[in-house]
């Protein structure tokens, strides 16, 4: 059995959320997107939501979000 690829998204905009995001939420059974980040809260929790990611996975703040390493695969789409 392959391991599961961990996925973190920062900036939730055009590239983030749309593109980038969906297209690795499509691929279920490779990778989980698991912590996002945005200052955008509207689109924090819509995307939050969609990636199926838990409140306290999702970050408002960058430098809180870099405290510690969340995944195996970082996108910085700001």
């Amino acid at each position: 059995m392959k391991k599961m690829v961990t996925v973190s998204i920062i900036g939730l905009g055009g590239r983030g959320g749309e593109a980038y995001g969906r297209y690795i939420a499509n691929l279920k059974e490779k990778f989980k997107i698991t912590h996002i980040c945005d200052i955008n809260h509207t689109r924090l929790h819509k995307y939050g939501n969609l990636f199926d990611v838990c409140s306290e996975n999702r970050f408002d703040d960058e430098d809180k979000f870099f405290e510690e390493k969340h995944s195996d695969v970082l996108f910085i789409t700001t």
